[in-house]
């Protein structure tokens, strides 16, 4: 459907830590998805998760609901939909996968009337390239990496062992790659060019114990088309 078409999917299972107690979870899976602001929806089923609540998965919620928090949470209703068992599986909201924030330039809808009317940032931009431009009071793509490590770094740390369901962007995803494969700044803008994540597209990490000290996150399936 096209209020989906902005989110990315992934799977990740996570390989056992030394010293990293097992969390007990009986189907050994959670989903984490990005959270969304509290002020800017009506939807019940959005307000139900803003307060911290369980989301109710009732087909027919109010809707369209604006915003790619909210594209995120309409993709998880879907695959629940599709995937009843999920009903019992953990989901925690997490902001560090939230898309990239560009500032003011969301005022204007179109980032070409943002550098019209912001004719230096205009500039800086083609001066310093996709990669490294900021936007005022946003973000650049090294931003969106730093905070992607560190959510990696917690899944490592808290869910070993355990399978984890990702919902979330374009952008987030190969900032992901980019972590897990060692990506540099060069080969990011070149992936970002030609591989694009397709929409609703999936992606599969699997741990292996073999590789690596402590095991490591090795990449299955990109860009699987499941629809």
């Amino acid at each position: 459907q096209g209020d989906l078409s902005s989110a990315a999917i992934g799977t990740i299972s996570v390989p056992r830590s030394k010293g990293v107690k097992t969390v007990k979870n009986p189907l050994r899976m959670y989903i984490f998805i990005e959270k969304c602001p509290k002020k800017s929806y009506t939807s019940r089923v959005i307000a139900g998760w803003c307060n911290g609540n369980t989301p109710a998965f009732e087909a027919g919620a109010p809707g369209p609901i604006p915003g790619p928090a909210a594209v995120n949470i309409e993709t998880l209703i879907e695959i629940i939909n599709g995937w009843p068992e999920l009903k019992r599986v953990k989901v925690i909201s997490e902001e560090r996968i939230r898309e990239q924030e560009h500032g003011i330039a969301t005022l204007y809808n179109d980032r070409r009337l943002y550098f019209v009317f912001n004719p230096i940032q205009g500039l800086l931009y083609k001066l310093e390239g996709k990669y490294e431009y900021r936007y005022m009071n946003g973000e650049n793509k090294a931003d969106v990496r730093d905070r992607v490590r560190s959510f990696l770094s917690t899944l490592v740390r808290e869910y070993s062992q355990q399978k984890v369901l990702i919902i979330s962007h374009h952008l987030t995803l190969l900032c992901l790659r980019a972590n897990l494969e060692r990506w540099t700044r060069e080969m990011f803008v070149k992936i970002d060019k030609t591989e694009k994540p397709i929409n609703c597209g999936v992606t599969i990490y699997k741990g292996d114990f073999r590789k690596g000290t402590d095991g490591k996150l090795m990449l299955k399936s990109y860009n699987g088309k499941l629809y």
